[in-house]
């Protein structure tokens, strides 16, 4: 009940923002800033997918370090958009060091819930070598693990 009411207002904030489209509530430091932090430490993915997107946009100083945690953990609740964020920042070396199995793992969990991701995927798989592939196999099966229990400690 209550990671429902915490979604519901998270989802209500980002929906709000988004109508609103106010760049001065979307700026971090804003006022509600300290409630999204506060929903993302409670492990809600969409807060957290939020700090991360914020802590990637233009005229923010990056601090690569908390926004792949942010990402990585929206990500590894299922949410596929941060999926694919993890899977770019791998491929592109973008805060991170350039990771193609990495990249393909997160791209195939986004892509396996919105086929608009299948084609990033696809590239980043013609970048890899054969023991790439194997390599990725093994470390999707040990995140989908990883996936599945926190989904099991969560209800």
């Amino acid at each position: 009940m209550k990671k429902t009411v915490s979604l519901i207002v998270s989802v209500s904030i980002m929906f709000f923002l988004n109508l609103a489209g106010c760049a001065e509530l979307q700026k971090p430091g804003a006022a509600f800033d300290h409630d999204i932090h506060k929903l993302a430490e409670q492990g809600e993915a969409i807060s957290q997918s939020k700090i991360g997107e914020s802590n990637k946009s233009e005229g923010v100083q990056q601090d690569y370090t908390k926004v792949t945690k942010w990402w990585h953990m929206a990500a590894e609740q299922g949410d596929a958009y941060s999926q694919r964020v993890l899977g770019e920042m791998y491929y592109y070396a973008d805060g991170v060091p350039q990771d193609f199995v990495r990249a393909y793992v997160w791209m195939s969990f986004a892509a396996a819930q919105d086929t608009d991701y299948s084609e990033m995927r696809d590239t980043v798989l013609k970048s890899m070598t054969p023991q790439q592939v194997a390599l990725a196999r093994e470390l999707s099966i040990e995140i989908q693990n990883k996936i599945e229990q926190k989904t099991k400690e969560e209800i």
